[in-house]
């Protein structure tokens, strides 16, 4: 097993490497949360779309040669409050 790598230029300098795409969700309009292990954005199908096509194209644009966006897609008749009040 592997240890830890030492952080990518842009993380060393105090910058975090989502921090693009969150600054894109939060400028959205959008209801968010950001957690541990993502961010879940909340709003009309289109709009949330678009909104995670510009915030993977901003972390793209960044580091051309390095990039993932891990996306899961859920369209329901809930809000993120409706699905997390009851662990608050």
């Amino acid at each position: 097993m592997r240890g830890p790598r030492p952080s990518p230029p842009s993380q060393a300098q105090g910058e975090p490497p989502d921090g693009a795409a969150i600054a894109i969700i939060r400028d959205s309009g959008l209801r968010y949360e950001v957690g541990a292990l993502g961010t879940t954005p909340e709003g009309d199908d289109d709009q949330v779309w678009a909104t995670l096509c510009a915030a993977h194209e901003a972390i793209a644009g960044r580091r051309r040669d390095q990039r993932l966006s891990h996306i899961e897609v859920a369209s329901l008749d809930r809000t993120i409050e409706s699905l997390t009040h009851e662990f608050r």
